[in-house]
């Protein structure tokens, strides 16, 4: 019995990574298809190296972002359902807003992201002039007062694919319920378990945000 039931899904699993597969050659990268579906390349890479398995949400997450009917991944894809890559798609990339507490879950990072929106600040989106500039967001960090609405002010975090001594970064400390995320300067000299590379603040405050980054940052 448990071999009926486990066939299906393995053979679900099988199909998406193919898919997946073509998605990434129909794109020509990695970082495309990521801009295109809301997801940073690191992810995308985890599942075609076999670190994780595309979920039932994330198949869906593509068929939503991509245009294809339900279910769609967990079958072959034919090449003429393959979605347009000219400039006529959606330019926005949805980033999810994460609290302190949140980040420090590696897991629930890549939920959200996945997701396209934290479970509790939901998201913002930003457009291809930071792309351009930036690369892929990763995603947002809330740093104003957590039980305030998500405009108190956000940091928006990219990958760490290339950080130089001094960049800002966010970095975790210890695992929840004890753990701490913080800001601080990158250091290639110390042992830092870095979460992603600060790289834009958005606040209705902008003067009161920036001087609490640059404290945090500077260690104070």
């Amino acid at each position: 019995m448990p071999r009926v039931q486990r066939e299906p899904i393995e053979g679900a699993l099988a199909a998406r990574k193919a898919n997946l597969e073509a998605l990434v050659d129909h794109f020509e990268s990695q970082r495309a298809l990521g801009e295109a579906v809301g997801w940073a390349p690191s992810y995308i890479s985890q599942m075609l190296t076999g670190r994780r398995n595309m979920g039932e949400n994330s198949a869906r997450h593509v068929e939503e972002r991509l245009g294809f009917s339900r279910g769609a991944m967990d079958q072959t894809l034919s090449p003429e359902a393959l979605p347009s890559t000219k400039s006529n798609a959606n330019p926005w990339t949805r980033v999810p807003i994460l609290t302190r507490q949140e980040v420090l879950s590696e897991e629930l990072i890549q939920y959200a992201c996945a997701a396209g929106a934290g479970p509790t600040r939901g998201f913002t989106e930003v457009g291809p002039g930071f792309r351009a500039q930036h690369g892929p967001p990763r995603f947002a960090l809330n740093v104003g007062d957590d039980r305030k609405d998500r405009s108190t002010g956000i940091i928006l975090l990219v990958e760490t694919e290339h950080l130089r001594a001094g960049d800002a970064v966010l970095v975790r400390t210890g695992e929840p319920p004890n753990g701490e995320a913080s800001l601080t300067r990158w250091s290639p000299n110390e042992k830092q378990t870095v979460i992603g590379k600060a790289v834009e603040f958005r606040t209705s405050d902008e003067r009161q945000l920036m001087g609490l980054c640059n404290q945090q940052a500077n260690g104070s």
